[in-house]
């Protein structure tokens, strides 16, 4: 593993640029204070700089303090701290550049730039680590549909698993298609069978995984895809099989018209109009009878969100979103958005649009959460999105804390209260999806490393975050895991088809031994 100081030189810069932005709400602040050039944690030994990495940084917002954090051992007053500056900000105590500070006191940093000023305190702590962080395996319906047919399929592969290091499944049970593959179900339709693939067994599929898992002392993590409710590209679920969903799949606007999105063989998926309620309450009713059902460990919510920013112009959208800006819309959908030369044009409405989406997903999470707490409080609630926070308002994800201010980074398209549509604190688990190709480099906004600390940055620890990864990246398998575990709660690896595929298990095992190697130093 490389050296890895660059995650903490720019992960405390953008925690300082936070807290001035924080206390003065000043967006000029905001953007000049994040340049400061580098935080440097690390150890003087021999007369060399040896770099420290802390296992996690905290900041509570209202008594402006971070708390770095670093395994037990660490002799805090050997830590050194230096901030480089740039850009007329202006570090006191001391008035130096570059800052240097040692945590053998207390640390009062004052930042000024332009005449205003922000104090907050920098303090240290230890702590044991754990070594038994969640490192959980995913495993796709559809990708593995005709792999698992078999029973002695599973548990091969639950032995495999074992074997690399994981200790926690994740195991989809109503993918894509708006089907389920368990047996305990009054209402759902049962997914049998997946293009020219049939499953005929009777056998119940998420029972079974729960039965041989736990005798492995792995955990089962049952996720479901949320609004969807078929494939559009080859029309196959429920979506095409009943009229009951007439009127409740998602009406999309785009370049070309008004289509249904079941219409539309491009989309990866037929998604129901999240706002409506009798959709929810379907989606409620899958999550009731597997958490009554089942003694699954959490629950994993999957495509809990819009399709993308071509829906949903129903009219009973546009009578929501009236209500919630409370003026008649005359011009719809043109006061939302329109379309020139295939290029979307955002209207005056838009804003509070994308808010208006946000809060139907935000309010479901939320019921999600209620709903499982009431059966089983134990169960965890976790969900998965995309790490590039910034282009998640198109699906209606805000997943981050409600502290965290949206419209100072992306007064484009976020009004000041989007912020309130931020559902980290519903969750037990975020499951960060930082799909990257490359690992290192707090510089690079593609990297796994840049991934994980603004994720840590966004969700103000509201909750546990996971790190996860695509195993399809093959090159990058080792160094991701480590870096996931060691720099996030856990680790979730998508998908075993590529693990399989491409034989991952050693290079999965190494990253797993490398982190749990490392902290028993």
């Amino acid at each position: 593993m490389r050296n890895r100081r660059s995650l903490y030189i720019l992960f405390l810069t953008l925690i300082i640029s936070l807290t001035a932005c924080g206390k003065n709400e000043n967006k000029n602040i905001f953007a000049s204070v994040q340049h400061i050039t580098s935080v440097e944690v690390f150890k003087i030994v021999n007369g060399e700089e040896i770099a420290i990495s802390p296992t996690d940084i905290k900041i509570d917002y209202e008594i402006h303090k971070i708390e770095l954090t670093f395994p037990s051992g660490t002799n805090l007053t050997a830590i050194n701290v230096r901030f480089n500056l740039l850009n007329g900000v202006i570090l006191m105590d001391p008035e130096s550049n570059p800052a240097l500070f040692n945590f053998s006191k207390t640390n009062k940093i004052r930042v000024e730039y332009n005449g205003l000023e922000t104090t907050y305190t920098l303090t240290a702590k230890t702590v044991d680590m754990d070594l038994n962080k969640p490192k959980q395996l995913w495993i796709d319906a559809e990708a593995n549909f005709e792999r698992f047919l078999k029973k002695e399929n599973i548990t091969f592969y639950l032995d495999k698993a074992k074997e690399t290091g994981f200790n926690e499944i994740v195991v989809d049970v109503r993918p894509l298609y708006g089907k389920v593959l368990y047996n305990k179900t009054k209402s759902m339709p049962r997914l049998t069978q997946i293009g020219n693939i049939r499953r005929d067994a009777d056998w119940d599929y998420l029972q079974f995984f729960i039965d041989e898992a736990h005798k492995r002392d792995l955990k089962i993590i049952a996720s479901t895809t949320t609004f969807t409710i078929g494939r559009s590209s080859t029309r196959e679920g429920p979506a095409y099989e009943s009229s009951a969903w007439d009127g409740k799949t998602t009406l999309l606007y785009k370049s070309t018209g008004m289509i249904d999105i079941k219409n539309d063989p491009s989309q990866v998926a037929v998604f129901l109009n999240p706002l409506l309620p009798e959709v929810q309450e379907y989606a409620l009713t899958f999550i009731k009878e597997i958490v009554t059902n089942y003694d699954i460990d959490g629950y994993a919510l999957d495509y809990c969100r819009y399709c993308d920013e071509t829906s949903d112009f129903s009219e009973a959208s546009r009578k929501a979103f009236e209500e919630y800006i409370g003026t008649r819309i005359t011009n719809f959908p043109q006061d939302i958005m329109t379309w020139s030369g295939g290029q979307r044009i955002e209207g005056k409405y838009a804003k509070k649009w994308y808010e208006f989406r946000s809060k139907i997903i935000h309010d479901f999470v939320k019921k999600a959460k209620e709903t499982i707490k009431a059966i089983k409080p134990e169960v965890q609630l976790q969900y998965w999105a995309a790490s590039w926070y910034g282009a998640l308002y198109t699906k209606g994800q805000n997943w981050a804390s409600k502290k965290y201010n949206t419209s100072l980074e992306y007064p484009a398209w976020a009004t000041p209260e989007y912020k309130n549509t931020g559902f980290a604190e519903h969750l037990d688990v975020f499951i960060i999806g930082t799909y990257l190709e490359t690992v290192y480099g707090m510089s690079d906004p593609e990297s796994i490393e840049y991934g994980l600390a603004n994720g840590r940055r966004i969700l103000y620890g509201d909750c546990k975050m996971y790190g996860s990864i695509y195993a399809n990246n093959k090159d990058n398998v080792k160094d991701a895991s480590y870096l996931c575990l060691r720099n996030s709660d856990g680790l979730m690896v998508f998908d075993i088809v590529q693990v399989i595929d491409f034989d991952l298990w050693d290079e999965l095992k190494a990253g797993i031994d490398a982190y749990e190697s490392s902290m028993k130093k």
